[in-house]
């Protein structure tokens, strides 16, 4: 049975029976708040999963900032003697938000890829497009303070993240995403065999002329009383279009055998999902798409390096289970003040 359908089951069960009514509130309960920068009004919201490196040691301030969009011309990958200057692109992408803030489902300037971790009525989520005229994608991130607080109302996805990471969502993992791709890019160009088969997209962050910052401060989570951090409420993420002349495919052994060698070679830091590799066009090589802070994502402690993809699904769906019903309270309490995530100290 593939590890979804697993999850489906075991996110239902935890809906349908929640905390019962007759049990005391634990005054220790952890709990975020979440506001705008400088305004007083607050959202709050309570759950035994929240763990404090998930959601307040991922944004690095300067990081983001050192690494985004250039106004230069940027060259195009698969013609170098082409290029657009990144003053162009952030023009566009700002028209793009405009565009997402009036409510419209087609753009001037980009095509959607995907959009179903988008909530367009809250104006809230992950929408990913492509450029028309230039070989760009960009993932576009909202947020709000109440939408924050709101992780069961994102779809199935997101449930099995917040369980399993400690209370991690998309917003924050997206921070992740460059930080990653520069230590997996550094790793493979050291190993004499995956430096001459894999390659990289390029990435920056973009970020918006006008931008609220969400403040989120943590009560209980971890080993002081509170904690606090603030982030972007929108931003972005522009990569290289990657062009596969053949996506690799689940029923293929050979595919199956390098994306696992891949991923574990670089302690999972990149998604194993098959669908995130393939053989790029005029380079040969292969080139995975996804490197959000996959370990993050789902809340793994430890390296971790599955033989294959059945024990690897095995592995999460029996995770899940563990994370979900089969930790004590004061289980609970020992991950959230003794656990520090070595990879997020890269």
């Amino acid at each position: 049975m593939k590890l979804r359908f697993l999850l489906i089951a075991f996110t239902l069960v935890t809906h349908l029976y929640g905390r019962s009514i007759f049990r005391a509130a634990d005054p220790e309960e952890p709990t975020l708040i979440a506001q705008w920068v400088g305004d007083s009004k607050t959202y709050t919201f309570k759950n035994t999963h929240l763990e404090k490196e998930p959601l307040f040691k991922v944004f690095d301030k300067k990081q983001f900032f050192d690494h985004q969009l250039p106004v230069t011309p940027i060259t195009f990958r698969y013609n170098t003697e082409q290029s657009v200057s990144g003053e162009l692109l952030d023009q566009c992408i700002q028209t793009l938000l405009q565009e997402v803030k009036a409510g419209k489902t087609t753009f001037t300037h980009f095509d959607v890829l995907k959009k179903k971790d988008f909530n367009k009525q809250q104006q809230v989520g992950l929408l990913i497009l492509k450029f028309k005229k230039y070989p760009f994608v960009v993932k576009l991130f909202l947020e709000s303070p109440q939408s924050f607080v709101q992780p069961f109302s994102k779809g199935f996805e997101p449930t099995c993240f917040f369980y399993m990471g400690g209370g991690v969502n998309r917003h924050i993992s997206g921070f992740t995403r460059i930080k990653n791709l520069t230590f997996v890019q550094n790793k493979i160009k050291k190993h004499h065999y995956w430096s001459q088969k894999v390659d990289f997209p390029r990435k920056w962050f973009w970020y918006p002329k006008e931008s609220s910052w969400i403040q989120l401060t943590g009560k209980h989570i971890g080993e002081t009383e509170n904690i606090q951090t603030t982030f972007p409420a929108i931003y972005a993420i522009v990569a290289d279009q990657i062009i596969w002349t053949r996506e690799f495919a689940l029923s293929d052994p050979k595919d199956r055998k390098t994306a696992m060698a891949i991923s574990n070679f670089v302690d999972q830091r990149v998604d194993p999902h098959i669908n995130n590799f393939g053989i790029e066009q005029n380079s040969g090589k292969i080139v995975p798409i996804d490197f959000e802070l996959f370990p993050l994502m789902v809340g793994l402690k430890q390296n971790n390096k599955p033989s294959g993809y059945a024990a690897w699904y095995t592995g999460l769906a029996l995770k899940m289970v563990k994370d979900t019903f089969g930790r004590s309270k004061q289980e609970r309490r020992n991950i959230q003040q003794n656990t520090i995530l070595s990879y997020l100290q890269d």
